[in-house]
């Protein structure tokens, strides 16, 4: 089994391994599960990742191992293990519930929908602790609708949505809409329990909002 944890400035892939398993020796399974290239972890992830590496950095979920439980685990118990749990959002726009809702909370595979697209609609250098976070899918609004910009937006946000160790693949296809907005749909196959779902976002001038096929 696995759960899900965040990495930190400054982090390695043996400080991890010690903090979280309590044995520095044991970072070659943190690079193994979660599909590491060297340097593994770094707080400059972005250069490696542009090279072709699979590197995480700050603000990145890594997946640490666990013990096996006792008793065999619903479905729901494992995706929440698989996916995590955060604070619920509002499924109309997938922003958070204010002005006095009760929060409630998002489990599982939704949990997981919901971090590809808040990580899709965030340009990277916008959270200044986690400056490799995020998806320059912003770069290809206003640009010549062609074939070959589609591809390169496509390109951009499959991998952002592989930075993800939660995601085992991403077949993404891009368009741009009559409006000036450009459209991105993507098949994602995500590490087990869950099976693939369509996750798609759709961003302009006026903002992004999207689609959730579970």
């Amino acid at each position: 089994m696995t759960r899900t944890e965040y990495i930190q400035p400054g982090d390695t892939i043996i400080r991890l391994a010690q903090r979280h398993l309590g044995n520095s020796n044991r970072w070659q399974e943190l690079a193994t599960l979660n599909r590491l290239r060297y340097p593994y972890v770094a707080d400059d992830a972005a250069s490696w990742v542009a090279a072709g590496a699979r590197v995480l950095g700050p603000g990145d979920a890594i997946l640490i191992p666990t013990q096996a439980d006792a008793r065999p685990l619903t479905q729901a118990q494992a995706e929440d293990r698989a996916y995590g749990i955060d604070v619920g959002w509002n499924d109309a726009n997938f922003d958070v519930i204010r002005e006095g809702a009760r929060l409630g909370l998002d489990r599982g595979i939704r949990n997981l929908a919901k971090a590809l697209y808040r990580r899709l609609i965030t340009y990277p250098g916008e959270l200044p602790a986690h400056p490799a976070y995020g998806c320059r899918i912003r770069d290809h609004l206003g640009q010549p609708a062609s074939a070959w910009r589609s591809r390169l937006a496509a390109l951009d946000v499959q991998e952002a949505m592989l930075r993800d160790p939660r995601v085992v693949a991403a077949d993404v296809t891009a368009e741009y809409l009559g409006s000036g907005e450009l459209r991105v749909a993507a098949a994602v196959t995500p590490i087990p329990p869950s099976e693939s779902f369509t996750l798609a976002v759709t961003i302009g001038a006026g903002g992004a909002r999207a689609e959730l096929d579970l």
